[in-house]
């Protein structure tokens, strides 16, 4: 489990899989805690957005980098089966990137660690 934190925002929680492609789009180990300072964010915020530009529809994004896609099954389906539901690199990616907006504003940075 990642846990994300900064001065500027409310702490963010990622399972492992998604935490590591985060990091990883950084540039950074996902395997240790780490930081982003300020001034690295805005390249940070450019690089989710084109990776998650690039993998739009989730499953795709997700197969690409290994990792599960965290699917969860929609209960009543009409025809007896269940359907998948993705989420989005996009959206997994939005509480991140307004964290970092917000610890851009204040000047702060954002610190991660891995259990």
């Amino acid at each position: 489990m990642f846990k994300f934190k900064s001065k500027a925002s409310a702490d963010i929680m990622m399972f492992n899989a998604q935490g590591q492609v985060l990091v990883g789009v950084w540039g950074k180990s996902g395997d240790v805690a780490g930081i982003l300072q300020p001034s690295e964010m805005a390249n940070a915020i450019a690089a989710l957005n084109a990776y998650a530009d690039r993998y739009s529809d989730g499953v795709n994004g997700a197969s690409q980098a290994n990792v599960d896609t965290g699917h969860s099954p929609v209960q009543g389906d009409e025809d007896g089966l269940d359907e998948q539901v993705s989420v989005s690199w996009a959206q997994r990616f939005t509480p991140v990137i307004s964290m970092l907006n917000a610890s851009v504003a204040e000047q702060v940075a954002v610190t991660w660690t891995v259990s």
